[in-house]
């Protein structure tokens, strides 16, 4: 009999960085594929990355949220209502496991439900540290799971210091780099054409919410906006996701009037990583700067401390403390040719080389027919 795979999703990077794993499951005649998707893929004020998955997959269930507003109340109370939707949602689909990435809190909504319905969750990517509150989602999550699908083995030493089994832990690499190592994005002579860019000659801004640091994120956004500005190359904007605080990064946006800016609300996985092949430096505070750029040799000017306890490769700058002057300083320098040349033939990679999707498969096989193996965790 096949085992049944649920995968929850609430946002198009969670989605993309897992898309080769997801096709695996779908193509194994040992596995049933079952997608819902929630929070942002919902959204119109995101995009309503939906669409995107309903290219690939048949979504099984959606679970609204119901999310008014960036308020800590708000989403409180829209977490709330993804445990009870997706207890209901479980109950219909009756997986044999729950697949989830990451960190984010809606996925720690849905893996509540499914632990107090004795599903067995397999969790991808646990084990990482930013300087967020993810960390505390994550680490959560990490607690709440049953097979642990690491990065790297810094990661794995973190799961296993929390007490978790060594035995359920498996070294797999970071998912977010499957797409590119495999060439399944979108060529960047397509995505110029389609954007009207040209390589090297146009600047990525991607900032997120600061967590526990939210009150400067109008501020800093407006920094980082008013110094991409004195570069003079065409500026790509793409949406913040939606944490507490993202209101004050989107306002930010809408108050600025870069000369050839171009903002999205979203951009589908494929363009986003032809985009970043061929952008002259990607500026703010994402994890694809932290992983994906690396294997682009794109330049990245990090900003602030969302991502301060992440690994890093040589293509990365960091501006923890930002204002005008550092992060114009920053901007300069990851443009100057002297400073990109600098760079080493071959960057450090530490989150894999991108075959995550294989390894993934292999401990599914390995795992998922035992029937006793989730009958009891050890503390």
């Amino acid at each position: 009999m096949k085992k049944k795979i649920c995968y929850f999703s609430g946002k198009r990077g969670g989605f993309g960085a897992l898309l080769r794993t997801l096709k695996a499951i779908q193509s194994d005649p040992k596995f049933e594929l079952q997608i819902v998707v929630s929070d942002m893929h919902l959204s119109e004020e995101f995009g309503k990355t939906k669409d995107e998955v309903s290219k690939h997959f048949q979504i099984s269930a959606s679970i609204y949220m119901g999310q008014k507003g960036d308020s800590a109340k708000e989403r409180t109370a829209a977490l709330g209502v993804c445990i009870e939707k997706a207890a209901s949602v479980f109950s219909v689909l009756n997986p044999d496991m729950l697949l989830v990435l990451g960190d984010r809190s809606e996925t720690l909504a849905a893996v509540m439900a499914a632990v107090n319905m004795h599903i067995p969750v397999y969790h991808v990517e646990g084990g990482d540290k930013t300087g967020n509150l993810d960390d505390w989602f994550r680490h959560a999550i990490t607690k709440l799971s049953h097979i642990h699908l690491v990065a790297h083995n810094g990661a794995y030493e973190k799961v296993c210091s929390l007490g978790e089994d060594p035995e359920r832990v498996y070294v797999v690499g970071d998912a977010h780099l499957d797409l590119i190592s495999n060439g399944e994005f979108t060529p960047f002579e397509t995505v110029a054409a389609k954007y009207n860019l040209c390589r090297n000659d146009f600047t990525m801004v991607l900032y997120h919410p600061e967590t526990l640091n939210r009150e400067n994120a109008y501020r800093t956004m407006s920094i980082i906006l008013e110094e991409v500005k004195e570069i003079g190359s065409s500026t790509i904007v793409i949406y913040p996701c939606s944490d507490q605080g993202y209101g004050e990064v989107v306002k930010a946006i809408k108050d600025c009037c870069l000369p050839n800016m171009k903002v999205f609300k979203n951009l589908e996985a494929g363009d986003f990583l032809g985009l970043l092949s061929g952008a002259k430096v990607l500026v703010g505070n994402s994890s694809s700067g932290i992983k994906e750029a690396a294997l682009f040799k794109t330049p990245v000017v990090n900003v602030g401390l969302r991502q301060e306890g992440r690994l890093r490769s040589e293509n990365i700058i960091d501006v923890p403390y930002p204002d005008k002057v550092s992060v114009r300083n920053a901007l300069e320098m990851s443009i100057d040719p002297n400073w990109v040349k600098s760079l080493p033939d071959n960057l450090s990679l530490p989150y894999g080389e991108g075959r995550t999707s294989e390894k993934i498969m292999e401990v599914l096989k390995k795992t998922a027919f035992k029937k006793d193996l989730f009958l009891k965790k050890t503390f």
